[in-house]
Protein backbone atom coordinates (compact mmCIF):
# COMPACT_ATOMS: atom_id res chain seq x y z
CA UNK A 1 0.00 0.00 0.00
CA UNK A 2 1.31 3.22 -1.19
CA UNK A 3 2.40 6.05 1.63
CA UNK A 4 0.83 9.25 1.77
CA UNK A 5 3.80 10.79 0.89
CA UNK A 6 4.11 8.94 -2.57
CA UNK A 7 0.23 9.05 -2.94
CA UNK A 8 0.47 12.93 -2.78
CA UNK A 9 3.84 12.74 -5.32
CA UNK A 10 1.18 10.60 -7.51
CA UNK A 11 -1.11 12.38 -7.36
CA UNK A 12 0.70 15.79 -7.97
CA UNK A 13 2.29 13.91 -11.34
CA UNK A 14 -1.13 13.11 -12.72
CA UNK A 15 -1.76 16.83 -12.39
CA UNK A 16 0.78 17.99 -13.81
CA UNK A 17 0.26 15.86 -16.44
CA UNK A 18 -3.64 17.28 -16.76
CA UNK A 19 -2.55 20.09 -16.90
CA UNK A 20 0.13 20.26 -19.73
CA UNK A 21 -2.72 18.39 -21.44
CA UNK A 22 -5.20 21.58 -20.95
CA UNK A 23 -2.67 23.55 -21.70
CA UNK A 24 -1.79 21.73 -25.28
CA UNK A 25 -5.29 21.95 -25.80
CA UNK A 26 -5.70 25.23 -24.82
CA UNK A 27 -3.35 26.40 -27.81
CA UNK A 28 -4.62 24.31 -30.45
CA UNK A 29 -7.87 25.97 -29.55
CA UNK A 30 -6.17 29.73 -29.82
CA UNK A 31 -4.21 28.93 -32.54
CA UNK A 32 -7.73 27.65 -34.35
CA UNK A 33 -9.21 31.02 -33.94
CA UNK A 34 -5.83 32.65 -35.21
CA UNK A 35 -6.36 30.16 -38.37
CA UNK A 36 -9.87 30.91 -38.87
CA UNK A 37 -9.64 34.73 -38.54
CA UNK A 38 -6.55 34.61 -41.04
CA UNK A 39 -9.05 32.55 -43.34
CA UNK A 40 -11.76 35.03 -43.06
CA UNK A 41 -9.62 37.87 -44.17
CA UNK A 42 -8.04 35.70 -47.22
CA UNK A 43 -12.10 34.96 -47.96
CA UNK A 44 -13.11 38.83 -47.55
CA UNK A 45 -9.58 39.56 -49.94
CA UNK A 46 -11.51 37.04 -52.79
CA UNK A 47 -8.81 34.79 -52.03
CA UNK A 48 -11.07 31.75 -52.03
CA UNK A 49 -8.11 28.97 -52.00
CA UNK A 50 -5.84 30.58 -49.35
CA UNK A 51 -9.26 30.92 -47.25
CA UNK A 52 -10.06 26.82 -47.68
CA UNK A 53 -6.24 26.04 -46.88
CA UNK A 54 -6.69 28.00 -43.42
CA UNK A 55 -10.12 27.11 -42.26
CA UNK A 56 -8.81 23.16 -43.28
CA UNK A 57 -6.02 24.13 -40.53
CA UNK A 58 -8.64 25.61 -38.11
CA UNK A 59 -10.17 21.97 -38.51
CA UNK A 60 -7.37 20.06 -37.67
CA UNK A 61 -7.14 21.70 -34.66
CA UNK A 62 -10.00 21.70 -33.78
CA UNK A 63 -12.52 19.96 -35.44
CA UNK A 64 -15.80 21.11 -33.67
CA UNK A 65 -14.86 24.63 -34.44
CA UNK A 66 -18.48 25.54 -36.13
CA UNK A 67 -17.74 28.73 -37.51
CA UNK A 68 -14.57 27.04 -38.95
CA UNK A 69 -16.41 24.04 -41.07
CA UNK A 70 -19.54 26.45 -42.09
CA UNK A 71 -17.55 29.23 -43.59
CA UNK A 72 -15.16 25.99 -45.31
CA UNK A 73 -18.66 24.73 -47.13
CA UNK A 74 -18.96 28.60 -48.52
CA UNK A 75 -15.64 28.68 -49.58
CA UNK A 76 -15.72 25.56 -51.15
CA UNK A 77 -19.43 26.54 -52.87
CA UNK A 78 -17.65 29.90 -54.23
CA UNK A 79 -14.78 27.82 -55.55
CA UNK A 80 -16.60 25.23 -57.72
CA UNK A 81 -16.24 22.41 -55.23
CA UNK A 82 -19.97 21.88 -54.55
CA UNK A 83 -19.90 18.12 -53.07
CA UNK A 84 -17.13 19.28 -50.91
CA UNK A 85 -19.24 21.80 -49.64
CA UNK A 86 -22.23 19.37 -49.30
CA UNK A 87 -20.13 17.73 -47.68
CA UNK A 88 -19.23 20.20 -44.79
CA UNK A 89 -22.90 21.76 -44.49
CA UNK A 90 -24.10 18.47 -43.85
CA UNK A 91 -22.09 17.61 -40.97
CA UNK A 92 -22.70 20.99 -39.25
CA UNK A 93 -26.59 20.42 -40.11
CA UNK A 94 -26.40 16.76 -38.18
CA UNK A 95 -25.04 19.07 -34.85
CA UNK A 96 -27.37 21.97 -35.75
CA UNK A 97 -30.41 20.33 -37.42
CA UNK A 98 -33.12 23.79 -37.07
CA UNK A 99 -30.21 25.73 -38.07
CA UNK A 100 -32.30 27.63 -41.11
CA UNK A 101 -29.32 29.12 -42.76
CA UNK A 102 -27.55 26.21 -43.27
CA UNK A 103 -30.65 24.16 -44.68
CA UNK A 104 -31.02 27.40 -47.10
CA UNK A 105 -27.32 26.85 -48.33
CA UNK A 106 -27.82 23.29 -48.86
CA UNK A 107 -30.35 24.21 -51.00
CA UNK A 108 -28.30 26.79 -52.91
CA UNK A 109 -25.31 23.96 -53.63
CA UNK A 110 -27.94 21.63 -54.68
CA UNK A 111 -29.85 23.67 -56.90
CA UNK A 112 -26.21 24.79 -58.40
CA UNK A 113 -25.82 20.72 -58.68
CA UNK A 114 -29.10 20.48 -61.20
CA UNK A 115 -30.18 18.66 -58.14
CA UNK A 116 -33.89 20.59 -57.43
CA UNK A 117 -35.50 17.80 -55.75
CA UNK A 118 -33.45 17.73 -52.83
CA UNK A 119 -32.71 21.64 -52.80
CA UNK A 120 -36.57 21.53 -52.45
CA UNK A 121 -36.71 19.68 -49.48
CA UNK A 122 -33.56 21.88 -48.25
CA UNK A 123 -35.41 24.99 -48.51
CA UNK A 124 -38.57 23.40 -47.06
CA UNK A 125 -36.56 22.58 -43.99
CA UNK A 126 -35.20 26.07 -43.84
CA UNK A 127 -39.22 27.31 -44.04
CA UNK A 128 -39.97 24.76 -41.53
CA UNK A 129 -37.48 26.41 -38.91
CA UNK A 130 -38.58 30.29 -39.82
CA UNK A 131 -41.38 31.05 -42.05
CA UNK A 132 -41.09 34.29 -41.68
CA UNK A 133 -37.90 34.38 -44.11
CA UNK A 134 -38.80 35.71 -47.56
CA UNK A 135 -35.44 34.48 -49.34
CA UNK A 136 -36.26 30.55 -48.73
CA UNK A 137 -39.76 31.75 -50.31
CA UNK A 138 -38.18 32.51 -53.08
CA UNK A 139 -35.49 30.43 -53.27
CA UNK A 140 -38.24 27.36 -53.07
CA UNK A 141 -39.69 29.59 -56.05
CA UNK A 142 -36.47 29.45 -58.20
CA UNK A 143 -36.26 25.37 -57.45
CA UNK A 144 -39.96 24.94 -58.69
CA UNK A 145 -39.26 27.43 -61.66
CA UNK A 146 -36.08 25.01 -62.45
CA UNK A 147 -38.21 21.98 -62.42
CA UNK A 148 -41.33 23.90 -64.37
CA UNK A 149 -43.60 23.52 -62.09
CA UNK A 150 -44.62 27.29 -63.28
CA UNK A 151 -48.12 27.69 -60.75
CA UNK A 152 -45.65 26.23 -57.35
CA UNK A 153 -42.95 28.66 -58.19
CA UNK A 154 -45.47 31.52 -58.61
CA UNK A 155 -47.04 30.46 -55.00
CA UNK A 156 -43.73 30.84 -53.48
CA UNK A 157 -42.79 34.02 -55.35
CA UNK A 158 -45.98 35.74 -53.80
CA UNK A 159 -45.82 34.47 -50.68
CA UNK A 160 -41.90 35.87 -50.16
CA UNK A 161 -43.89 39.06 -51.53
CA UNK A 162 -46.33 39.27 -48.91
CA UNK A 163 -43.35 39.30 -46.19
CA UNK A 164 -40.93 41.60 -48.30
CA UNK A 165 -43.07 43.60 -51.18
CA UNK A 166 -39.78 45.77 -52.17
CA UNK A 167 -37.85 42.45 -53.26
CA UNK A 168 -36.38 43.53 -56.47
CA UNK A 169 -35.43 39.62 -57.16
CA UNK A 170 -38.58 38.54 -56.10
CA UNK A 171 -40.44 40.86 -58.37
CA UNK A 172 -37.81 39.62 -61.63
CA UNK A 173 -38.34 36.00 -61.13
CA UNK A 174 -41.52 36.10 -60.62
CA UNK A 175 -41.84 38.48 -63.97
CA UNK A 176 -40.14 35.43 -65.52
CA UNK A 177 -42.73 32.50 -64.40
CA UNK A 178 -45.48 34.85 -65.82
CA UNK A 179 -43.66 35.24 -69.31
CA UNK A 180 -43.24 31.54 -69.41
CA UNK A 181 -47.10 31.12 -68.64
CA UNK A 182 -47.78 33.57 -71.40
CA UNK A 183 -49.63 36.46 -69.08
CA UNK A 184 -47.20 38.86 -70.61
CA UNK A 185 -48.78 42.26 -69.01
CA UNK A 186 -48.83 40.38 -65.42
CA UNK A 187 -44.79 39.92 -66.43
CA UNK A 188 -44.34 43.25 -67.65
CA UNK A 189 -46.15 44.74 -64.35
CA UNK A 190 -43.63 43.12 -61.88
CA UNK A 191 -40.27 43.79 -64.49
CA UNK A 192 -41.36 47.49 -64.34
CA UNK A 193 -42.34 47.32 -60.46
CA UNK A 194 -38.59 45.91 -60.06
CA UNK A 195 -37.26 48.79 -61.88
CA UNK A 196 -39.15 51.24 -59.82
CA UNK A 197 -37.55 50.13 -56.45
CA UNK A 198 -34.55 49.84 -58.52
CA UNK A 199 -33.99 51.89 -61.59
CA UNK A 200 -30.85 50.40 -63.14
CA UNK A 201 -31.67 46.46 -63.15
CA UNK A 202 -30.15 44.45 -65.97
CA UNK A 203 -32.20 41.47 -65.23
CA UNK A 204 -35.47 43.34 -65.18
CA UNK A 205 -34.66 45.35 -68.42
CA UNK A 206 -33.32 41.98 -69.61
CA UNK A 207 -37.13 40.55 -69.11
CA UNK A 208 -39.01 43.60 -70.50
CA UNK A 209 -36.95 42.65 -73.72
CA UNK A 210 -37.96 39.20 -73.64
CA UNK A 211 -41.32 40.04 -73.19
CA UNK A 212 -41.43 42.89 -76.26
CA UNK A 213 -39.53 39.89 -78.22
CA UNK A 214 -42.36 37.99 -77.65
CA UNK A 215 -45.02 40.76 -78.74
CA UNK A 216 -43.26 40.99 -81.86
CA UNK A 217 -41.82 44.62 -80.83
CA UNK A 218 -38.26 44.10 -81.76
CA UNK A 219 -37.60 47.50 -81.57
CA UNK A 220 -38.56 47.83 -77.99
CA UNK A 221 -36.52 44.76 -77.34
CA UNK A 222 -33.51 45.77 -78.37
CA UNK A 223 -34.09 49.07 -76.44
CA UNK A 224 -34.53 46.73 -73.21
CA UNK A 225 -31.40 45.10 -74.32
CA UNK A 226 -29.20 47.83 -74.68
CA UNK A 227 -30.15 49.18 -71.01
CA UNK A 228 -29.47 45.48 -69.52
CA UNK A 229 -26.21 46.08 -71.52
CA UNK A 230 -25.57 49.58 -70.21
CA UNK A 231 -25.96 48.37 -66.52
CA UNK A 232 -23.93 45.16 -67.36
CA UNK A 233 -21.51 45.46 -70.08
CA UNK A 234 -21.17 41.57 -69.29
CA UNK A 235 -24.69 40.78 -68.99
CA UNK A 236 -23.73 37.11 -71.92
CA UNK A 237 -27.55 36.27 -71.96
CA UNK A 238 -28.30 40.15 -73.49
CA UNK A 239 -25.80 40.06 -75.80
CA UNK A 240 -26.80 36.77 -76.88
CA UNK A 241 -30.63 37.94 -77.15
CA UNK A 242 -29.51 40.99 -79.51
CA UNK A 243 -28.07 39.19 -82.04
CA UNK A 244 -30.46 36.76 -82.05
CA UNK A 245 -33.53 39.73 -82.88
CA UNK A 246 -31.27 40.02 -85.87
CA UNK A 247 -33.06 36.43 -87.14
CA UNK A 248 -36.84 36.96 -85.95
CA UNK A 249 -37.15 33.66 -88.05
CA UNK A 250 -35.16 31.55 -85.58
CA UNK A 251 -36.38 33.76 -82.52
CA UNK A 252 -40.30 32.86 -82.92
CA UNK A 253 -39.89 29.82 -84.11
CA UNK A 254 -37.68 29.13 -80.46
CA UNK A 255 -40.85 31.28 -78.71
CA UNK A 256 -43.54 29.22 -80.48
CA UNK A 257 -41.85 26.26 -79.36
CA UNK A 258 -41.55 26.82 -75.82
CA UNK A 259 -45.18 28.13 -75.46
CA UNK A 260 -46.85 24.86 -77.61
CA UNK A 261 -44.58 22.72 -75.10
CA UNK A 262 -46.25 24.19 -71.90
CA UNK A 263 -49.82 24.22 -73.55
CA UNK A 264 -49.84 28.06 -74.59
CA UNK A 265 -51.37 27.20 -77.86
CA UNK A 266 -52.90 30.97 -78.22
CA UNK A 267 -49.49 32.09 -78.12
CA UNK A 268 -47.59 29.23 -80.03
CA UNK A 269 -50.46 29.85 -83.17
CA UNK A 270 -49.56 33.68 -83.25
CA UNK A 271 -45.13 33.13 -83.06
CA UNK A 272 -45.77 30.55 -85.61
CA UNK A 273 -47.76 32.76 -87.41
CA UNK A 274 -45.01 35.31 -87.68
CA UNK A 275 -43.03 32.87 -89.08
CA UNK A 276 -44.51 31.77 -92.14
CA UNK A 277 -44.84 35.79 -93.11
CA UNK A 278 -41.49 35.94 -93.65
CA UNK A 279 -41.33 32.34 -95.24
CA UNK A 280 -44.83 31.48 -95.86
CA UNK A 281 -43.85 27.38 -97.30
CA UNK A 282 -42.19 25.86 -93.91
CA UNK A 283 -43.14 22.66 -93.88
CA UNK A 284 -42.39 22.32 -90.47
CA UNK A 285 -43.77 25.25 -89.02
CA UNK A 286 -46.80 24.37 -90.76
CA UNK A 287 -47.08 21.16 -88.69
CA UNK A 288 -46.26 22.89 -85.62
CA UNK A 289 -49.64 25.31 -86.01
CA UNK A 290 -51.54 22.22 -87.20
CA UNK A 291 -50.73 20.20 -83.72
CA UNK A 292 -51.12 23.96 -81.96
CA UNK A 293 -54.68 24.15 -83.16
CA UNK A 294 -55.45 20.51 -82.90
CA UNK A 295 -54.53 20.60 -79.04
CA UNK A 296 -56.02 23.69 -78.47
CA UNK A 297 -59.99 22.01 -79.57
CA UNK A 298 -58.84 19.08 -77.40
CA UNK A 299 -57.83 16.05 -80.49
CA UNK A 300 -56.18 13.46 -78.66
CA UNK A 301 -52.42 13.01 -79.70
CA UNK A 302 -53.14 9.74 -81.49
CA UNK A 303 -55.89 10.66 -83.34
CA UNK A 304 -53.75 13.54 -84.75
CA UNK A 305 -50.92 11.10 -85.81
CA UNK A 306 -53.40 8.52 -87.36
CA UNK A 307 -54.27 11.39 -89.69
CA UNK A 308 -51.10 12.18 -89.91
CA UNK A 309 -49.79 8.68 -91.47
CA UNK A 310 -53.18 7.58 -92.58
CA UNK A 311 -51.51 6.80 -96.17
CA UNK A 312 -48.56 5.04 -94.81
CA UNK A 313 -48.00 1.56 -93.86
CA UNK A 314 -47.85 1.74 -90.17
CA UNK A 315 -48.78 -1.22 -87.73
CA UNK A 316 -51.22 0.80 -85.24
CA UNK A 317 -49.43 -1.24 -82.16
CA UNK A 318 -46.60 1.16 -83.05
CA UNK A 319 -48.01 4.47 -82.94
CA UNK A 320 -47.43 6.68 -79.81
CA UNK A 321 -49.90 6.20 -76.82
CA UNK A 322 -48.78 9.10 -74.88
CA UNK A 323 -48.80 12.77 -75.40
CA UNK A 324 -46.22 13.90 -77.93
CA UNK A 325 -43.66 17.07 -77.40
CA UNK A 326 -43.92 18.40 -80.97
CA UNK A 327 -40.96 20.94 -81.92
CA UNK A 328 -41.42 22.32 -85.42
CA UNK A 329 -38.05 22.67 -87.04
CA UNK A 330 -36.63 25.32 -89.29
CA UNK A 331 -33.48 24.92 -91.30
CA UNK A 332 -32.30 28.48 -90.34
CA UNK A 333 -28.32 29.32 -91.30
CA UNK A 334 -26.26 30.02 -87.73
CA UNK A 335 -23.09 30.40 -86.97
CA UNK A 336 -23.62 31.99 -83.83
CA UNK A 337 -23.49 29.11 -81.37
CA UNK A 338 -25.75 30.31 -79.70
CA UNK A 339 -28.53 27.99 -77.25
CA UNK A 340 -31.72 29.96 -77.58
CA UNK A 341 -33.46 27.70 -75.21
CA UNK A 342 -30.77 28.29 -72.60
CA UNK A 343 -31.83 32.59 -73.50
CA UNK A 344 -35.76 31.83 -73.34
CA UNK A 345 -35.34 29.82 -70.67
CA UNK A 346 -34.63 32.62 -67.74
CA UNK A 347 -32.72 31.46 -64.69
CA UNK A 348 -34.29 32.13 -61.15
CA UNK A 349 -31.91 34.74 -58.45
CA UNK A 350 -31.39 32.96 -55.11
CA UNK A 351 -30.86 34.64 -52.17
CA UNK A 352 -28.29 34.11 -49.31
CA UNK A 353 -28.40 35.26 -45.49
Amino acid sequence: MLSMTRLFVVLGLIGCMFAQNAQAIGEEKFLAKNFLGIGIKAYTKNDIGASIYYFKEALKLDSGMIEARKRLGLAYYRNGMLDDAVNEYTAVARIQPNNEQIHNMLGIIYYAMGKTNKAIEEYQRAINANPTNPKYYNNLGVAYYAGNSLDMAQAQYQKALELMPDDVDVRINLGAVYHDKGLLQESIHEYEQALKQGNKNSRAYFGLGMVQATYGDLKKARLYLNLALRCEPEYEEASEMLSLLDNPKRLYLNFADKYYRTGKYDLAIELYSRILKIDPACQDVLMGMGLSYCQKAGVPMQDIMAELYKNEDINKERMPQTEINHSARVNVEDTSGVDVCNIIACKGIVQMD
